[in-house]
């Protein structure tokens, strides 16, 4: 929902709200993650952009698909331990 106003500057209406129809990517954040305590809901915004990281993150939906859920990759092909053994080859790093 943030993001309407980036997607009229992209010049792509089709993104950036939820409604039926719409690409939608979405993620869901645990407000009981230690790095957003004490939680104030009047500075959630706030918190969630200074104090938040991607390990307050649970569940992801890309394109309206479920790819993180219970903070587990899904639906992503390959297992994860794979995914990550097969970008260390491609960076060279194993």
């Amino acid at each position: 929902m943030a993001t309407a106003g980036g997607a009229r500057a992209l010049g792509n209406p089709d993104i950036g709200h939820l409604w039926p129809g719409a690409r939608a990517d979405i993620v869901r954040i645990d407000l009981e993650h230690p790095s957003l305590q004490p939680f104030d809901p009047d500075l959630l915004l706030a918190m969630i952009v200074f104090a938040g990281s991607s390990r307050c993150v649970t569940d992801v939906w890309v394109n309206g698909r479920a790819t993180v859920v219970a903070c587990e990759i899904v639906n992503v092909g390959p297992s994860e331990s794979a995914l990550y053994r097969g970008a260390r080859r491609r960076t060279r790093i194993e």
